[in-house]
């Protein structure tokens, strides 16, 4: 059995061996931390690392139960795009393994959520390097075509196959 503050500290552990940058809230304990993006054309990605024990519990005693990743770009899907940019989205969910976009409708706020399931176990160094990265890697892919969308310069079916034209869309 993992507790909380185990998988808190292997994800440290993570970080430090990667000399990645990160911080973390003790009062909600949530790690965070950005990474500047390759391929795209927005700037960077920010991480937020939750990592929770039963009910959503933050008590570092506490089974742990699941981490959880989101990543966020920092653009927002307004009302005039709001359908182009779902249909983007669903069209980049499509075949996905680990993770999965998601848009709130209420804000236009674009994320990309990856989910460890810590139940029982404490996830290797690989699986918490992966948890950590794979939301910056889909924003890294599917980036510019979001923008593309956003600003009305492409339809999602165009933006999709210029995004998925190599063929390694479907890692993550």
């Amino acid at each position: 059995m993992a507790t909380v503050e185990m998988v808190r500290n292997a994800l440290r552990t993570v970080f430090q061996e990667n000399n990645w940058n990160y911080d973390f809230d003790t009062e909600r304990g949530i790690f965070y931390t950005g990474f500047s993006l390759s391929n795209a054309k927005l700037d960077q990605v920010r991480v937020l690392l939750d990592v929770c024990g039963p009910g959503g519990s933050e008590d570092p005693h506490d089974e742990c139960q699941y981490l959880i990743a989101f990543g966020r770009c920092g653009i927002r899907a307004d009302e005039s795009c709001m359908a182009q940019v779902a249909e983007y989205l669903t069209r980049a969910n499509f075949g996905l393994r680990n993770g999965n976009f998601e848009l709130d409708y209420s804000d236009g706020d674009i994320r990309y959520k990856t989910f460890v399931d810590c139940e029982d176990l404490l996830p290797s160094a690989a699986v918490l390097q992966d948890a950590v990265t794979i939301p910056v890697d889909m924003f890294d892919r599917y980036g510019n075509g979001l923008m593309s969308v956003v600003l009305g310069v492409r339809t999602p079916e165009e933006a999709i196959q210029d995004a998925e034209k190599d063929g390694h869309a479907r890692l993550a």
